[in-house]
């Protein structure tokens, strides 16, 4: 449940992230909110690999916290922040696919 509620918070971020970026949303005048869903990210992030660490499939979390740490690195709308954000949702992808295959 707990790795759920993180892919949901990491969707949500990117989704805010991406409309921003598109110009589908300004978030000028509230910008601290995607600083505030960034930590977020990283404490449902926390809670996931610390509720599910004996299992096998929460090494793929361990991808999603390398992506988290590199992304502040890179400039909001560049092609390594977008990537960055992407594998990290791969390996979100991938610990809830190996999660339900474990069941």
């Amino acid at each position: 449940m707990s790795v759920a509620i993180g892919l949901a918070v990491y969707l949500g971020t990117a989704a805010l992230g991406t409309s921003a970026q598109l110009g589908w949303v300004n978030t000028r005048p509230f910008r601290w909110l995607h600083h505030v869903l960034f930590a977020a990210v990283w404490i449902s992030l926390i809670l996931a690999i610390g509720l599910s660490w004996p299992h096998g499939w929460s090494g793929a979390l361990i991808g999603v916290g390398v992506c988290m740490a590199i992304l502040p690195r890179f400039r909001a709308g560049t092609r390594a922040h977008c990537l960055s954000a992407l594998i990290g949702l791969g390996c979100y992808v991938t610990a809830i696919g190996w999660l339900i295959l474990a069941g």
